[in-house]
């Protein structure tokens, strides 16, 4: 180190003021320990360096005479051109022990008098100044990666020291001051290097390890690294160590976590070691390094294709988990599902997607990662349960568990989200009319007329009207008129069953579609029974009808359900029984092949019906029955009603088909026609028939 030192006579503040001289003026410099000045570098002959603790200077230091002589004052143009200050220059070298952060500091003091000799009367002037050589320190830099975490996630730090040449740094250690959040017990040293940075790259020899680990105590944790000597080039040591971000209830999205680090050390060698908490002599300025705080945020949809599924109908549950956006989201791992199922629905297994049937409850396990903004759908088919239940049916879809890491981190819980669906089923509502009268006479013919209506959302299948009559009266033989949506009116006879009071039974008229009736006209007549007293305008006299149905899976309804390509997706087990056909072999193929004819004409017929429904968008009835063979040969005879299946979209999902048995009805319709135009006793045709021929021809 070259000090250079300048004596002066001026006043600092008004250097144009004229002083008067100095006389025997002479400067000490007094060299602090540490500093060793440069035998022959002082630059006045007459300076000399006198023993430590001399002239004034400390113990320690060491004194630099110089005998400046007489100094006169001088101008300010003088002094920088012709007449310089007297200057002395010296070097000095730094101790090789001194410690990093060291700082050293001489003072120099030039004195003199007022008056040239010994005088009494003279006055001693003195001034003053130091320098100060200041021993490098270290420098602490910090990072982090990554910079943004879940609970529960490793991160890693690391820790770049550097350490200037020819510095000692004595109970060298590192002190790194953990957050709250950052959990102090899970420290592990990854690594530590040491390279020189001057130039070509290699490595030295100061390291970190695993033996040098200090704490932690409370949030401190640290490495000792002891006394590092002083090198001639510069390094630079690299500490790489992972910590938990820990599941405390501080740690929540958004949150950010800072914690820093420092080299201390001691700037000469001392007995023992300061540890964590001790005081040290220096310290780096702090290097920092933050962790912010993420979360994953589940949400969770489901919803239903067809809310109204009518029995039979294939319909689709879709279940939807969206991970939410933004800077503070985080993967979502593990997911777990759970989907209740209602009593009322019966899941098509296998569950895709890996869900899982126990009981009423469909689990989905380990799904994800879902990253932050991403969606993960899962979807099933089911039907309704057989006999469909009339209630809602409502499932829900619940997010039973997931994590904020895989295998690990923060456990969450929820959301939920229930789809409901409601069979579609036929309503049917009845109408009682009296078409004549009132009054009503003893003996005299009375007019009826209920009507049934399907006000539901489905097709009502095999529908049956009952009347129960007043008591006393009796049911018209051949009177009844029955028309089947909007049909020619057909006779049709009841069922009489009951005495005094009769009731009427008409099974199996047919089927109603949606908005459809059926229409029944009767005549019935009061008896005798009535006298005396249940006869007069005061007695009423109460007819009271009524009327059931069959929704898809009732016991009287055939029926299947198709796609709309025509390929059976369902069968109740009654369409079993009329096709002989079993379900899990009927399903896949075209209805064709399961309700079979001999003649193509007649195979053709559910077809084309079908196909008529899809393309017009409606219930469609066959104008006339297919004649279908059994494989044991004998033929029947059905009506085929066909309805599309729309989903809540409008898309077209397949129809509904209702084959009608109506072998019998034929039968006995054919029986009726017979007996009304034939002669019961001879069997040979009656006058109606003549009068029915002479009107044809």
């Amino acid at each position: 180190v070259a000090f250079t030192v300048t004596a002066r006579n001026l006043a600092v503040t008004a250097p144009g003021t004229i002083r008067p001289t100095l006389y025997d003026a002479v400067l000490v410099d007094c060299v602090p320990a540490g500093l060793a000045v440069v035998p022959g570098s002082l630059s006045q002959p007459s300076a000399t360096v006198a023993a430590v603790g001399t002239n004034g200077c400390a113990a320690t230091r060491t004194p630099i005479v110089w005998p400046v002589g007489d100094l006169p004052w001088r101008s300010p143009s003088d002094a920088a051109g012709p007449i310089p200050w007297p200057v002395l220059t010296y070097q000095a070298v730094v101790s090789p022990s001194a410690g990093g952060g060291a700082a050293y500091t001489n003072t120099a003091t030039l004195s003199g008098s007022s008056m040239d000799g010994a005088d009494p009367d003279e006055r001693t002037s003195t001034a003053g100044t130091s320098a100060t050589v200041n021993v490098p320190g270290g420098g602490l830099a910090k990072s982090v990666a990554p910079t943004r975490a879940p609970v529960g996630a490793l991160v890693t730090y690391t820790l770049d020291v550097a350490l200037p040449a020819d510095v000692n740094f004595y109970d060298a250690t590192i002190v790194d001051t953990l957050p709250a959040g950052i959990d102090p017990a899970s420290i592990l040293l990854s690594s530590s290097s040491c390279v020189y940075t001057d130039g070509p790259a290699g490595p030295c020899s100061t390291v970190v390890t695993s033996g040098m680990a200090l704490g932690p105590t409370g949030t401190l944790h640290g490495w000792e690294i002891g006394n590092v000597a002083s090198d001639p080039r510069p390094r630079r040591v690299t500490v790489v160590y992972t910590a938990l971000v820990a599941d405390v209830a501080g740690n929540t999205a958004g949150t950010t976590r800072t914690n820093s680090a420092v080299l201390r050390w001691n700037q000469t060698d001392t007995v023992g070691s300061p540890g964590l908490t001790g005081t040290f002599d220096s310290a780096t300025t702090p290097g920092t390094a933050t962790v912010t705080i993420l979360e994953p945020n589940l949400s969770i949809t489901k919803t239903v294709d067809d809310a109204t599924p009518i029995p039979g109908q294939l319909f689709t549950y879709s279940i939807r988990i969206t991970n939410a956006t933004g800077a503070t989201v985080a993967d979502a791992h593990d997911v777990t599902v759970v989907d209740t199922v209602p009593a009322g629905v019966v899941p098509v297994t296998p569950i895709p997607g890996g869900g899982v049937l126990s009981g009423n409850t469909i689990t989905w396990t380990d799904l994800g990662p879902i990253a932050p903004g991403a969606n993960l759908d899962l979807s099933y088919q089911a039907r309704l349960a057989t006999p469909a239940p009339s209630a809602a049916q409502t499932n829900v879809a619940d997010i039973t568990r997931y994590t904020s890491i895989d295998d690990g981190g923060r456990v969450y819980n929820g959301p939920s989200d229930p789809a409901v669906v409601t069979a579609g089923l036929p309503v049917l509502s009845v109408d009682k009319t009296l078409l004549d009268g009132p009054p009503s006479y003893l003996g005299q013919p009375t007019r009826w007329q209920v009507s049934v209506t399907n006000t539901g959302a489905a097709t009502a299948f095999d529908v049956d009207v009952s009347d129960v009559l007043p008591a006393h009266w009796t049911y018209d033989a051949d009177s009844a008129r029955v028309t089947v949506a909007g049909g020619p009116a057909l006779a049709v006879e009841p069922t009489t069953s009951g005495s005094p009071t009769q009731t009427l039974t008409w099974d199996n008229l047919g089927d109603l579609d949606v908005g459809e009736s059926i229409v029944v006209v009767l005549s019935a007549t009061p008896g005798a029974g009535l006298v005396p007293g249940s006869i007069g305008a005061s007695v009423a006299q109460v007819n009271t009808a009524s009327a059931t149905g069959q929704d898809l899976d009732g016991p009287g309804g055939n029926v299947v359900t198709t796609d709309n390509d025509g390929l059976v997706t369902y069968m109740n087990p009654v369409a079993e029984a009329l096709s002989e056909q079993v379900r899990r072999d009927a399903i896949g193929r075209h209805i064709s092949s399961i309700f079979w004819s001999a003649q193509q004409a007649e195979r053709d017929k559910a077809p084309h019906i079908i196909e008529q429904a899809l393309r017009e968008n409606r219930s469609v009835r066959s104008p006339s029955y297919a004649l279908l063979n059994r494989r044991l040969g004998d033929a029947y005879a059905v009506r085929i009603t066909a309805s599309p299946i729309v989903a809540d979209d409008g898309s077209r999902q397949g129809a509904v088909i209702a084959f009608h048995d109506v072998t019998e009805n034929l039968s006995l319709s054919r029986q009726v026609a017979h007996q009304a135009t034939h002669d019961a006793l001879t069997r040979l045709p009656n006058r109606e028939l003549l009068s029915d021929r002479v009107a044809q021809a």
